[in-house]
């Protein structure tokens, strides 16, 4: 994983490094060159901080008989590897300088021994040792042996191996790793000779017969604190399969360590022993040399994941000689995760590298992998590589951290065995009858044979069976298979060996046909419903009819010609049918009947609910079985889950069943409780009742309920505007348990000068015994009382003035006016039901003389009213009266008018006078207007306008003529005290016109005028010569 460290894993081991000595690893090896001579190669690792190696020496010994020599070396090459990432910059240079860098290098000695020249002394000698030792081991050292020597050797059994060389160790381990991660380390060596070699932990050594101590918990197989979860029982070894591995584990056949270190600042030793060993004569392995890697091992915590090398083949692998084996190796590195807020750093890129000892075998890189590189194994062993000792090849994974990379390593180990020739014979005996035997070309091995046939039928004896077991497998290599049923099989023979390479199948197909038949339910076996009816039928091929069929349970024996049987089953059973034809063919079958309880299920108690309410049903699987669910009402279909929200009247069926098809109901009643239902009354109200009671707000009684809640859906508004709380408007003047309700609006508590009208709507909720709700609204509405007010408390008025009641008035309702007869007032000429027309007064009302009239307000908003009454002062106006003379050439007019206190005349507009008698000379009235004014102290007025036509003033007389009524209304009635014959007559006006015209015979007439207009007229009758002529006034009804 890429990451920029602060601190780097090298920087981490200041601690450790600061008083070390120059040796962190080394080994010492050897290499034949022929002619008794052998070069010897001591690799030394050093610290790039610490001082420089000076050239060291080593000794050469003889374990036989103690001699030894003291030899120098020649350095041949230093290298560094220090792994880094690829920008870093080496940290070893120059080299073998003190403090250059946080690296490594290994320093490579070589020297040359010669048995046949200087060293000859040695070369009798069978077992030889090289030795190199030198002071110190790291005072750092938290697991023992802190600032011991550092010692290494090696031998070499001469007398049994002359020619020999070393093993030499692959890889290059490094020296720190990364705490709390995977580690695997490949101690995988080689060897030039083709040795077989073994591997195993040792004590790091102080000198030739002393070790290092160990402090307590840790030895040489035990060299650091590996992972072990909570509970884990450490007597079962390590797991180096788990995720991260358990405990600390090492192959001795490969050198392979795998573990998980744990503590984060530990430092230790750790040496690798490789024995080699060779095959004598005899076929005996003998031990012929040894090499041992002593090195530190530092664990340190880190936010770097350590690369992994996993496979698509697990190790070891078994091959067999002759056959190509492939794997696919591949690298990974997980992303960082820190804890918050630490930010993940992404995966990084991994190097793949390898070390291949196995000749003839190819490992290339897969071009499909970029970032993480993948490794392709090829490998066909060699039929001479077979019962060797396993073959070994380790990949090493190497991230691209920096400054300081990872790595990790997978060793593989391969085992070469001998192909092994399989084949088979079958042999037919009859029809439906066959012989099979196997063949195996080499039993060396263990192994197993098995026998099975392949079939559409169910896979047990009904079908066929193998003669040495009677069942439907084998595990003989010679055996016999009898087929029951006809149709096509396929016979299956299996070498079964622990070399995976080795294991065969051979498959024979054989036919079998025209055997007589019978099959039940296509030869199944099946399950029943406890104590259910099920039926069976057999089906038969290549049979004769008539055939019988003899059924056959534990309790029932059935013979008969059906080909069915029913029956119903409550413990397992097997149903047996045996088939006989008419050629006396004999075949048989059966199935085996397994018993499935019906579902225990239970829907509950019958309930009773309240009729708007719903009620959750819940059927309960009783057996904890697996059921699928419905519910059905009056037969139909109402839910497929185990819960069912009902509300409606009736008998419920919940119905379970299982995976088996098995089924059992159970039922569940529900009933409605009878449910008292509250009823309110809406309704408008005139404010002026102020308020309503219990049977005017319930239609019900609500003291059949408990419980009575009322909320406000619409307030009513107080006189500052503010709703009103309905505990001001609703009161229960019952102080007991009953109710006795009240509901006041008026005036004192709800305004309403603004709105004139407003509602109160409010719910009331009802709980009756059983607890059943219901609701019901209402909306009253108040309704402002209209007010009156009058201007005056009393009016006056001239009777023949027009007046409207209406403007004497203010109020908001509609205002009706009706006349009162009350006592010390004049009596109305008109009933008093009748209502005076939109408030206008009419003249004909009241007398003329006038007087104190009483007059009833009704003023109407919307429903609601008020009264008032208003008082009325009539003044009489003047009613003209005049009376005519002639005087020779003059006429006199006599004013003789009713209520007038004075006059004033005029003539054609001119002023005349004031008296109460004027007189006119014939010639100056002449078709002149003559006008009078009256007055009288009530400022009541009256005129008329009138003319005198000049005729023979003689003619005009009205002594002979009366009339009544004066002034009058409607009609005119006439009497004349001389009887004429169809006289004429008209009306005119005071200017002469004629308004009305007709005739008249006897004494008495009357004469309609209801069109004529209030004014002053004059009646004229002529008769003959003589006129008779009349004033009069018509008035207004």
């Amino acid at each position: 994983m890429k990451i920029k460290l602060q601190i780097s894993i090298f920087l981490l081991l200041t601690s450790f490094l600061s008083n070390a000595s120059h040796y962190i690893q080394g080994e010492i090896n050897y290499v034949y060159l022929g002619n008794e001579k052998y070069e010897i190669r001591l690799l030394l690792r050093r610290d790039c901080r610490a001082v420089g190696l000076p050239l060291p020496s080593y000794t050469l010994k003889c374990e036989n008989t103690g001699k030894t020599k003291s030899l120098s070396l020649t350095l041949f090459s230093i290298k560094e590897v220090t792994e880094l990432c690829k920008s870093a910059s080496k940290q070893c240079n120059p080299p073998n300088t003190y403090g250059t860098g946080n690296g490594v290098e290994d320093h490579l000695y070589v020297d040359t021994i010669d048995f046949g020249g200087a060293d000859s002394a040695f070369a009798s000698c069978c077992t030889l040792s090289f030795h190199f030792g030198a002071c110190c081991r790291m005072g750092s050292i938290t697991t023992g042996g802190q600032s011991y020597n550092f010692y290494i050797y090696s031998f070499l059994e001469r007398c049994k191996a002359k020619q020999n060389s070393s093993p030499v160790f692959l890889n290059i381990i490094p020296t720190t790793y990364t705490c709390n991660n995977p580690l695997k380390i490949s101690y995988l060596a080689t060897d030039a000779d083709g040795d077989s070699l073994s591997y195993s932990l040792v004590n790091p050594l102080s000198g030739w017969y002393s070790s290092i101590s160990w402090n307590k918990g840790f030895s040489a197989k035990m060299p650091l604190t590996p992972y072990y979860p909570a509970g884990y029982n450490k007597s079962k070894g390590p797991n180096p399969n788990n995720n991260p591995p358990i405990g600390l584990y090492f192959d001795s056949l490969s050198g392979f360590l795998i573990t998980t270190p744990t503590d984060c600042n530990e430092f230790t030793n750790l040496a690798v022993k490789v024995e080699e060993w060779r095959k004598d004569s005899a076929g005996k392995y003998n031990k012929i040399g040894a090499i041992t890697k002593d090195m530190a091992l530092a664990f340190v915590s880190s936010n770097n994941n350590t690369p992994l090398v996993t496979s698509n083949t697990k190790s070891p692998v078994s091959a067999c000689g002759g056959e190509k084996i492939t794997f696919n190796v591949f690298t990974s590195d997980n992303a960082f995760k820190p804890t918050p807020p630490g930010k993940p750093i992404l995966n990084d890129t991994v190097k793949l590298i390898w070390n291949n000892p196995i000749n003839n075998s190819s490992i290339k890189l897969d071009s499909s992998y970029v970032k993480q590189q993948s490794a392709i194994f090829e490998w066909t062993p060699n039929v001479a590589d077979t019962n060797k000792l396993p073959f070994h090849v380790s990949f090493k994974a190497i991230d691209n951290a920096c400054n300081y990379s990872s790595s990790s390593y997978y060793d593989f180990s391969i085992k070469v065995y001998p192909k092994i020739k399989i084949s088979n014979t079958i042999n037919k005996i009859n029809s439906n009858v066959f012989a099979l035997k196997i063949n195996i070309g080499n039993k060396k091995y263990p192994y197993m044979v098995t026998n099975n046939v392949k079939t559409s039928y169910p896979y047990d004896t009904r079908a066929f069976y193998f003669k040495s077991s009677k069942q439907v497998t084998s595990d003989l290599e010679n055996d016999t298979v009898v087929f029951l049923k006809n149709g096509t099989f396929i016979i299956n023979q299996f070498f079964i060996s622990n070399i995976l390479c080795n294991q065969q199948t051979i498959s024979d197909t054989v036919t079998v046909s025209n055997l007589i038949e019978a099959s039940i339910s296509n030869n199944s076996d099946t399950t029943v419903c406890n104590n259910i009816n099920t039926n069976f039928y057999c089906k038969t091929y290549n049979a004769q009819k008539p055939i019988t069929f003899t059924w056959k349970t534990k309790n029932t024996t059935q013979i008969d010609t059906l080909g069915y049987f029913s029956s119903s089953f409550t413990q397992p059973d097997t149903v047996f049918v045996s088939i006989k034809d008419a050629n006396g063919q004999v075949a048989n079958t059966w199935v085996k009947i397994k018993i499935i309880d019906l579902p225990q299920i239970n829907a509950g108690e019958d309930k009773t609910i309240c009729v708007e309410n719903q009620t959750q049903l819940v059927v309960k699987n009783i057996n904890r079985d697996t059921l699928t669910w419905k519910w059905t009402f009056n037969k139909a279909f109402l839910s497929n889950k185990d819960t069912l929200i009902a509300n409606a009247e009736g008998l419920y069926i919940a119905w379970g069943t299982n995976k088996y098809k098995c089924t059992n109901s159970d039922t569940v009643k529900l009933s409605h409780f009878v449910t008292e239902r509250v009823s309110l009354i809406s309704g408008r109200y005139c404010q002026g009742i102020k308020s309503i009671k219990q049977n005017e707000i319930f239609t019900n009684d609500p003291n059949i309920f408990p419980v009575l809640q009322w909320s406000t859906l619409k307030p009513l508004k107080d006189n500052f505007g503010n709703s009103i709380a309905l505990n001001k408007i609703v009161f229960d003047e019952d102080l007991g348990a009953g109710y006795k309700y009240l509901l006041y609006f008026g005036n004192d508590l709800v305004d309403l000068d603004t709105l004139w009208e407003d509602s109160l709507k409010y719910i009331v909720k009802a709980w009756d015994k059983n607890n059943c709700l219901s609701i019901d609204t209402a909306t009253i509405s108040i309704i402002k009382m209209p007010e009156i007010e009058f201007g005056l408390p009393n009016y006056s008025i001239c009777r023949n003035d027009t007046l409207n009641l209406n403007n004497l008035v203010i109020t908001k309702g509609t205002k009706s006016w009706f006349p009162i007869n009350n006592a010390g007032f004049e009596q109305w000429p008109i009933p008093v039901s009748t209502e005076i027309n939109n408030g206008f007064l009419k003249p004909k009302f009241f007398k003329p003389s006038g007087g104190k009239y009483q007059t009833e307000l009704i003023s109407k908003y919307d429903k609601c009213f008020e009264k008032d009454t208003f008082d009325l002062i009539i003044f009489p106006n003047p009613v003209p009266v005049l009376n005519y003379a002639t005087d020779k050439d003059s006429i006199i007019i006599l004013d003789n008018s009713l209520h007038t206190d004075f006059r004033k005349w005029y003539l054609n507009g001119t002023a005349k006078g004031t008296g109460k008698s004027i007189v006119f000379s014939k010639t100056d009235i002449d078709k002149k207007p003559i006008k009078l004014e009256l007055g009288n102290s009530y400022s009541c007025y009256a005129d008329t306008v009138f003319f005198i036509n000049n005729v023979n003033v003689a003619g005009i007389n009205k002594s002979n003529i009366k009339i009544y009524p004066n002034p009058a209304i409607d009609y005119l009635h006439v009497h004349l005290f001389q009887s004429v014959v169809n006289a004429k007559w008209n009306i005119i006006d005071i200017t002469g016109k004629t308004i009305l015209k007709g005739e008249i015979t006897g004494f008495e007439s009357t004469l309609k005028i209801s069109k004529l207009k209030a004014g002053f007229y004059y009646l004229n009758i002529f008769n003959n010569d003589l006129i008779l002529s009349v004033p009069f006034i018509k008035i207004e009804n």
